[in-house]
């Protein structure tokens, strides 16, 4: 396995927490970079590795907040509070340099999301190589993985079907455990420079680096290969499929009443009633012939339509300012559960890398 190289007396190990609010964290055989957050540190601070945030009874309802001292950096979630101690000896790698662009790499792999489940479900049906771990990735036209053991006669071959490549074609061996760590953490676009540097997986807000085995020990194809195939999706690179949104016939849109609530409506201020009711109501005696209703002035009929209809628009401004703040308190609440989902979810990638 090769290793990132490292400036002397850099310390691989252990979690940055960085004041643009970058978390970084590496063995010295991955990294992660995530950005996003926000911490009271000045600079930069490295915390030790802690399972802390493994831990199955950590309230995943509840937001994540950071502090710090001199010598701490405590993290809190609900009624969890736990302190991190900093370590001020031994230096953090730059992550930034380590880093190469996505834009230098000759191949880029777009990992589907169904291939993405397949293959996690699927990956101990590959057979284990010498070190348990060796994966080959071929792009070469298709997407395919290739395992072989000594105990198997026999190599594996997985197909991606919904997955694509593009560029140069190219074939690297891999540790299985980081391929299958990108896949797991939702990753879609990989980079692949060459089958010796480290491949790169990206999106918005995250990036994992993960160091290739000895391009020697990468598989050719074979006619003997027994095949997986994954099944071919109509929508291979949507995460979930798109619900239609619902139309509502006009007749069955309700006015809202203008006052506030749980103030009752006074004896001038109707009750709601569908748009087309409203619409269509004229002021109607039940004993007035219909023939003296067609012979009033055209004055007073145009009066009683204009009211009506500003009735009608009032009732209507009030419905859309009610709906339009119904909206902004749902999308607060949405972002507020995000921020402590994102937030938790990444500590506990962090704690998988660290």
């Amino acid at each position: 396995m090769i290793r990132l190289t490292l400036a002397a007396g850099v310390t691989p190990h252990g979690i940055q927490l960085r004041a643009d609010g970058v978390i970084a964290a590496t063995d010295g055989r991955q990294l992660l970079r995530q950005s996003g957050f926000q911490f009271p540190v000045e600079g930069e601070a490295l915390v030790q590795h802690t399972k802390f945030f493994s831990c199955k009874e950590l309230p995943a309802d509840q937001p994540v907040h950071v502090g710090r001292d001199d010598n701490y950096v405590v993290f809190q979630l609900g009624r969890w509070t736990h302190w991190v101690a900093i370590q001020k000896e031994g230096r953090f790698p730059n992550v930034d340099q380590i880093i190469p662009p996505a834009h230098s790499a000759k191949c880029t792999l777009q990992l589907a999301a169904p291939d993405a489940k397949f293959l996690l479900k699927n990956m101990h049906r590959m057979p284990n190589g010498t070190t348990h771990r060796e994966l080959t990735l071929d792009l070469n036209g298709s997407v395919v993985l290739r395992a072989a053991s000594v105990n198997t006669p026999r190599p594996v071959e997985m197909i991606l079907r919904n997955s694509s490549k593009q560029g140069d074609d190219v074939r690297i061996c891999t540790d299985r455990k980081f391929l299958a760590r990108a896949a797991e953490m939702g990753f879609s676009d990989f980079y692949l420079p060459n089958d010796a540097s480290p491949a790169l997986a990206t999106d918005v807000s995250r990036t994992y680096l993960w160091m290739l085995l000895d391009h020697q020990e990468a598989l050719k194809p074979s006619d003997n290969c027994l095949r997986i195939e994954s099944p071919l999706g109509s929508h291979p690179f949507r995460s979930s499929p798109t619900t239609p949104r619902k139309v509502i016939p006009v007749n069955r849109i309700a006015s809202l009443p203008s006052q506030k609530p749980g103030q009752n409506p006074g004896p001038s201020q109707p009750a709601a009633q569908p748009v087309a009711q409203l619409a269509a109501q004229q002021p109607l005696t039940t004993n007035e012939p219909v023939v003296r209703r067609r012979q009033q002035s055209g004055r007073d009929q145009a009066s009683g339509s204009l009211e009506q209809a500003i009735s009608l628009r009032d009732q209507l401004r009030a419905a859309v300012t009610s709906s339009k703040e119904l909206i902004r308190s749902l999308k607060t609440e949405k972002r507020s559960q995000k921020s402590w989902k994102i937030a938790l979810g990444s500590l506990q990638q962090l704690q998988a890398v660290a």
